[in-house]
């Protein structure tokens, strides 16, 4: 180990200098920062917090070899006794030591409120985490092939090496880790074409260092260098590999997105937008989402929800999305009251606001909407007890108020056809029930998939209101819960025949928020944290 000691004094003392200048330059930003002077602006700090260690692991690996035109170093001289895998153990374990160090401290020093601990539910957390990994492997791929540098040029190399690794890794390195963003979120065929591509990454990286090590031997110890063809393969393989993430992105992007550009959310020009819930707009393109900060925002399949509105605060937050049927007007909740109004240029221009009511229905002409509200509050013991509601027809145009009765419901979710003075409510217990707001008559329908089974109560459901012209409404349920698993299920509800069929039935699936197009043809869910995947399911009709 004495020995192996010395080798490491050696190599750094030899490489003194360009180990020290990165650290003064570090130590200068320290000393301005804390006598409050701010350099660079924010976005730039940023950007020299990633740029510089990433250019450092080009140079760093291209200069670990010293190679005289014999092919010997002093090093390798005044350390004979030591074998030839020590040496270059030595030489790449040096320089990999001081970058690490030089890697973690300068972001933290330039940018410290980026530095987050990794969190699963908050992708972001892991960019510091990505960052160092990428360090060691761009200083890996640098020191394999700076074995075929040799003379003068190296220094040109290392700087030219260091700008083309910053390049490589803003343009492929970021698109491989949206790549893995998503799909690490999606379905299981796409999460093991992940896992396949980053084992077969990780397989060929250790072969790489195995082989560098071995063909730096073979330099060291030969006079006449000779090349080594499975190195050079190896590292153009590992090279190219991130471009497969830029081609799987085009070929495969998500249907609604947090982000357009990782790069562009890492030096903070854009902000990720969360979708939690989501609405497909009837008769339109757009989907209308509202996100964990409180915004609001719309977006055509395959792009990031662009923000139309924001809350002053997260408290109150946004609820209860919905479009009117012809696709003008949009509603949402806002704490105790709903907001109605249309998007112009870009931005939500309220029309309405209706306050202190639970619900809000649209009727079929989108000229007028009914509140629902619950007239006590409902006993904690015993949710499955009808409670009675309060019903109001709000018209748009003039802003009059009537009251349409009175009744009772339990529903879990609730739809209107105003053409049929009718009120759609989804029972618990696996019924759809349709009341007469005049006759206060009432028509159920058994939903359950299996004559006679018996079922727990349904968790979740929702009533999608058919677009302008239509009176086909579809009604989306959950149940058979395993664990974090469930099963879904889509009924088309006829209120002019007064039917009910069965439409798809979609099991063991774990979606977190599911959007559902007026006429069931479509849907899009949420596997993660803002990432929307069409429901390639619903083509499989029963």
């Amino acid at each position: 180990m004495t020995g192996l000691a010395v080798l490491f004094r050696k190599e750094f003392k030899q490489n003194l200098i360009i180990y020290a200048v990165p650290f003064l330059v570090l130590i200068l930003f320290w000393a301005l920062q804390l006598r409050g002077v701010q350099p660079l602006p924010r976005q730039w700090l940023k950007i020299l917090g990633v740029v510089l260690p990433i250019a450092l692991a080009f140079s760093y690996g291209l200069q670990a070899f010293d190679l005289e035109e014999n092919g010997q170093t002093r090093d390798f001289l005044l350390t004979r006794p030591l074998s030839f895998r020590r040496i270059i153990g030595a030489k790449y374990g040096c320089g990999l030591a001081v970058l690490l160090v030089f890697s973690a401290v300068w972001p933290a020093v330039l940018v410290p409120a980026e530095i987050k601990w990794p969190d699963f539910a908050n992708f972001p957390t892991f960019y510091y985490s990505m960052y160092l990994i990428t360090v060691i492997i761009l200083y890996t791929l640098s020191f394999a092939m700076g074995i075929f540098v040799k003379g003068p040029v190296k220094l040109v190399a290392a700087l030219l090496a260091g700008g083309a690794g910053v390049v490589w890794f803003f343009y492929t390195g970021l698109e491989l880790m949206t790549f893995s963003y998503y799909q690490l979120l999606g379905n299981w065929p796409d999460m093991l074409l992940y896992l396949l591509l980053f084992l077969a990454t990780l397989g060929l990286l250790t072969l790489l260092v195995v082989l560098a090590l071995k063909s730096g031997g073979q330099g060291l110890r030969n006079t006449a260098w000779r090349d080594d063809p499975q190195l050079i393969r190896i590292t153009a393989v590992l090279l190219v590999i991130p471009l497969f993430g830029l081609t799987l992105n085009h070929l495969h992007p998500p249907a609604i997105k947090p982000f357009n550009s990782l790069a562009a959310t890492l030096f903070g020009r854009e902000k990720w937008f969360y979708p939690v819930e989501g609405r497909k707009q009837p008769l339109g393109p757009f989907y209308l989402f509202y996100s964990t900060d409180g915004r609001l925002g719309v977006a055509r399949p395959g792009q990031k929800p662009r923000p139309i509105y924001r809350v002053p605060s997260l408290n109150p937050s946004i609820s209860d999305l919905s479009w009117s049927p012809d696709g003008r007007k949009l509603a949402f909740k806002e704490g105790k009251q709903f907001r109605i109004g249309t998007i112009r240029a870009n931005r939500f221009q309220p029309l309405y606001t209706i306050a202190d009511v639970d619900t809000l229905l649209w009727s079929n002409d989108s000229q007028a909407v009914l509140t629902l509200k619950s007239a006590g509050a409902q006993p904690q013991a015993d949710q499955a007890a009808a409670r009675s509601i309060q019903l109001n027809r709000v018209q748009l145009a003039t802003g009059q108020t009537a009251v349409a009765g009175s009744l009772r419901s339990n529903g879990i979710a609730h739809g209107w056809d105003a053409d049929r003075n009718t009120l759609i409510a989804l029972d618990p217990q696996w019924k759809i029930v349709l009341i007469d707001t005049v006759s206060k008559q009432v028509r159920m329908f058994n939903l359950l998939p299996e004559a006679g089974s018996k079922l727990p109560p349904l968790i979740f459901g929702q009533i999608i209101p058919p677009p302008a012209g239509s009176h086909r409404f579809q009604v989306a349920v959950i149940s058979y819960p395993s664990g974090d698993r469930y099963a879904l299920l889509l009924y088309e509800l006829d209120t002019v025949g007064q039917t009910v069929r069965l439409r798809h039935i979609v099991k063991n699936v774990n979606y977190k928020d599911l959007v559902l197009g007026p006429d069931g043809a479509e849907a899009i869910a949420r596997t993660g944290s803002g990432t929307y995947y069409p429901v390639r399911e619903l083509s499989k009709a029963r």
